[in-house]
């Protein structure tokens, strides 16, 4: 409960912002105060979060991050960390705050067949924070009831707990599932940039994100792909990511 206070003080935010930056879309808040805000919520997260502290895992996703942190046209320094829990939806999508801190949950490490799909959701969460879209979003003041919704990127589309997408404004999600298309497409390019296959991002959507959602969203990644030059990639190697889940079950038990 603590952490979700947490992340819905971010909303409220919305209503002081101040200070004024464009960059990709409109900001009210400046790169410096979304680096305090994403400090002090990145706190409440390991405060009310159970870290996964096995060398073997953290050098994993520390190695994956560093090669695509190469290819993110973003001067933020990422802080990746990994989390027995998981709080990113269907598809496991790691937790994104501002500042470039990345939680990652063990389930999407668990979930993926290979390094290349692991990347893709990786890349997609590191475009969140690149692109600002959080303060983008809270910018806008789409958000009716700013004390009953979180707008951390998270699961997805919607990335709500059960029932409470209701209460998300019309505007709020149209523009959420826009920014989610964004950072899809942001991600096939910066996972091909480090020489991972992207179609595994597709596939890995494809498998976990509900039907009645998936279309748009594979459809987009597609239409990015073929505007792609044509190169050979890597899914990685199997043997260690079947290692690092191995160290991770057992972490978990």
């Amino acid at each position: 409960m603590a952490l979700r206070a947490s992340l819905l003080l971010l909303f409220a935010l919305t209503l002081s912002a101040q200070e004024r930056q464009v960059g990709q879309g409109v900001s009210f808040y400046s790169v410096e105060k979304e680096a305090a805000i994403g400090a002090s919520l990145a706190r409440d997260v390991r405060q009310n979060t159970t870290a996964i502290e096995s060398p073997a895992v953290r050098d994993y996703v520390q190695r994956i991050g560093g090669l695509l942190s190469a290819k993110v046209s973003s001067p933020l320094r990422y802080k990746f960390s990994v989390i027995a829990d998981d709080r990113g939806g269907p598809t496991h999508e790691p937790l994104s705050l501002p500042g470039g801190y990345i939680f990652v949950s063990s389930r999407l490490i668990l979930t993926a067949r290979n390094d290349a799909e692991f990347a893709g959701m990786l890349a997609h969460a590191m475009v969140h924070v690149a692109e600002r879209h959080w303060s983008r979003q809270a910018t806008r003041g789409e958000v009716a009831n700013a004390a009953s919704i979180p707008v951390i990127f998270m699961g997805g589309w919607i990335g709500m707990g059960e029932g409470e997408e209701s209460l998300v404004p019309i505007a709020f999600r149209s523009t959420q599932r826009r920014l989610e298309a964004e950072a899809d497409v942001l991600a096939v390019k910066i996972t091909s940039g480090a020489g991972y296959d992207p179609e595994a991002l597709v596939g890995y959507i494809g498998r976990t994100q509900p039907a009645d959602s998936r279309e748009s969203r594979i459809a987009g990644m597609e239409n990015a792909i073929r505007d792609l030059p044509a190169k050979d990639y890597s899914t990685g190697s199997a043997e260690e990511l079947v290692r690092v889940q191995d160290e991770l079950r057992r972490a978990i038990r």
